[in-house]
C-alpha cells in the first residue's frame, strides 16, 4: 500500500465539485488575488469561463478571506433553483429576494413584506430589499455572489434591467457584486446602455502552469505556486515536480483534468507498490501511464486525458470574457 492513502482521508486530490477553502490540493491563481484585490476597490467583478475552470472554488476561497480578514458578509445566490420556463417575471425576482433574506439572514417577515411592495416593478424588490432592509440591518460590507449566471438565458423573459440594476451598484460603498458562469456578457445583454459588463473587472482564469505566459514571467509574482499538487505526488512517486511537468503536458493545465489525473496516478500508486519504478524518464511516462497499464474501470479517461492538451490550447483562445 502506497503512503498516500495511509495517512490522509478523504483523499487528497477532488476530482469535480466544489474545492472547499481549506481542500489540500487547491492551488491559488492570479484571479484569487485579482479577485479580493478589485472587490475590495469597490469593483463589479464577472467571471466568464468554461465549465470545471474552478469558478465557483474560486469565489467561495475568496469569501472566506474577505469574511475572515476583512469582516465581510458574504451571501451566495444559486440561481440554479430560479430556473425553468414556467416562473414568470414577477416570480423570478421574487426569488431573488427570497435567496438574498435567507442569505443575509435578515430580520424580516418576507411574506408581508412582499406583499406590502406587490404593486412595484419586479426588479425593485431586490433592490428594496438591499436598501430599506440589508444596508439597514448589517453594517459590515456585502459581497453578493451571483453564480451558474448562464441559467438566466433559459427563462422566457429577459432580465437586462436585472443587469442594469447591478450596473447602479458599481462602486457603492458598502455593496460588492460578482457575477460568474459560462456564457459571455453579448449573451445576458442586448441593451449596452445598461450593462455593468463594460466598467465591471473581468477575471481570468489561468490553466495552470509554470509561469505565466508573459514577457514579464521572470517576476517571482509570476510564478504559480502548485505546492498542492507536488505535494500530493510526492507521497506516491519520487519525483514530484518531474511528474506534474507531464501531467500538465497532458492535461494543458486544465484543472479538472489535472485533478483528475493526479488522482489517477495515486490511486494506480497505491494499488501498485511497484508502479512508477524509482527512476523513469520523462518519455517513458506514457509508457508506465497509458491506457493499457490502467485498471479497465480507468481506461475510459485515457481518451479523455489524451484531449487534455487541445482543451488547454481552446481555453487559451477561447473568448470567454468578451
Amino acid at each position: 500500500m502506497s503512503r498516500f492513502y495511509a495517512p490522509r482521508s478523504p483523499a487528497y486530490f477532488q476530482v469535480g465539485g466544489i474545492l472547499s477553502p481549506t481542500a489540500q490540493s487547491y492551488v491559488s491563481r492570479w484571479a484569487d488575488r485579482d479577485l479580493e484585490s478589485a472587490m475590495l476597490a469597490g469593483e463589479f467583478c464577472y467571471i466568464f469561463d468554461a465549465p470545471q475552470m474552478g469558478k465557483t472554488s474560486l469565489q467561495r476561497r475568496v469569501a472566506q478571506r474577505l469574511r475572515e480578514e476583512y469582516g465581510y458578509q458574504c451571501v451566495f445566490l444559486d440561481l440554479t433553483r430560479l430556473r425553468g420556463r414556467e416562473i414568470d417575471r414577477q416570480q423570478w425576482y421574487m426569488g431573488i429576494a427570497r435567496l438574498l433574506s435567507r442569505g443575509l439572514k435578515l430580520d424580516l417577515d418576507f411574506r408581508a413584506w412582499i406583499e406590502e411592495r406587490s404593486f412595484l416593478p419586479p426588479v425593485q424588490y431586490p433592490s428594496e430589499l438591499l436598501e430599506d432592509v440589508a444596508l439597514r440591518q448589517i453594517e459590515a460590507p456585502i459581497a453578493i455572489f451571483i453564480d451558474d449566471i448562464e441559467v438566466v438565458l433559459d427563462l422566457t423573459f429577459r432580465v437586462d434591467d436585472f443587469f442594469a440594476l447591478l450596473c447602479s451598484y458599481q462602486r457603492h460603498p458598502q455593496l460588492r457584486f460578482v457575477v460568474a458562469g459560462c456564457t459571455t456578457a453579448i449573451e445576458l445583454v442586448r441593451d449596452l446602455r445598461c450593462t455593468p459588463f463594460e466598467t465591471g473587472k473581468s477575471m481570468t482564469l489561468d490553466l495552470f502552469q509554470m509561469k505565466r505566459n508573459s514577457p514579464e514571467s521572470a517576476d517571482l509574482a509570476d510564478v504559480m505556486d502548485l505546492t498542492p499538487f507536488t505535494t500530493g505526488l510526492g507521497e506516491c512517486v519520487t519525483d514530484p515536480q518531474e511528474t506534474l511537468a507531464v501531467v500538465l503536458d497532458w492535461t494543458g493545465g486544465q484543472p479538472f483534468l489535472t485533478q483528475w489525473l493526479c488522482q489517477l496516478i495515486a490511486e494506480q500508486a497505491a494499488a501498485d507498490p511497484r508502479w512508477p519504478p524509482p527512476t523513469v524518464p520523462r518519455s517513458g511516462w506514457r509508457t508506465w501511464f497509458s491506457p493499457s497499464s490502467l485498471p479497465i474501470g480507468k481506461r475510459t479517461i485515457a481518451p479523455i486525458i489524451s484531449a487534455g492538451f487541445a482543451i488547454g490550447c481552446c481555453k487559451m483562445t477561447m473568448p470567454w470574457k468578451s
